[in-house]
């Protein structure tokens, strides 16, 4: 069921579509990715007993349930939840070079520092990367409607918040790197980052991600 929100005025109707748009087009791409880069790393995460265990078991477990329980309530508002399932399919197709150039930028470090597990914390890492990512788009679109109207709008679009997940996940990432000892902010991981950043932000995926999803569900307006 599509959720019902209220205005005061024309101006304010204005400010939060101009608001929904970019939190469609931007921090949706970015919790997607976030959310596929996570589940990938707990799969894997999951068959390592030596680490999957106590505070970081249950960690990972409650950021995999918080995540899973914002994309069902995300699918309950979405009219089309066709389109939604294919345009996320699209988000992590069109974003899946970059985030692969990005996570192998930290792998490099991971080796280049002798880390023998470069490969299974390269896939934690640049998911905790993209969850905070998703998180700090969100917050800064939040902000700069709030400059505009005067009005906090956190709560009409919470549900593309994944501040839950964010924090459960960055959690067990400080149990697991209290072992690696190795500074990840060098240029060659800056440089990757920078890149899908900017591919995020700038909405070079949106356009594909919307032609796929809208061909297999046509909605007006698109």
């Amino acid at each position: 069921m599509p959720k019902r929100v209220y205005y005061s005025s024309d101006e304010e109707l204005r400010i939060m579509k101009r608001t929904a748009k970019v939190i469609d087009f931007g921090v949706s791409l970015a919790m997607t990715s976030a959310f596929n880069e996570m589940y990938t790393a707990l799969t894997i995460l999951r068959f390592r007993r030596d680490l999957f265990k106590h505070q970081v078991k249950r960690d990972a477990n409650m950021a995999y349930q918080s995540a899973r329980r914002q994309e069902t309530l995300l699918k309950t508002l979405m009219q089309n939840t066709g389109f939604w399932l294919d345009y996320s399919d699209k988000v992590i197709d069109e974003a899946a070079n970059d985030v692969t150039l990005f996570r192998i930028a930290i792998k490099q470090e991971l080796d280049s520092g002798g880390f023998d597990d470069s490969e299974l914390y390269s896939y934690i890492e640049c998911a905790r990367v993209l969850l905070i990512l998703s998180v700090r788009m969100f917050d800064t679109v939040i902000k700069e409607a709030k400059k505009d109207s005067g009005k906090d709008y956190t709560d009409v679009f919470i549900e593309f918040r994944a501040g839950d997940a964010c924090d459960k996940w960055g959690r067990m990432c400080d149990i697991l790197f209290q072992r690696v000892g190795i500074d990840l902010n060098t240029d060659r991981v800056n440089k990757a980052f920078d890149a899908l950043y900017r591919k995020l932000t700038e909405g070079e995926y949106i356009q594909a991600c919307l032609n796929e999803a809208n061909e297999n569900n046509p909605l007006e307006g698109l």
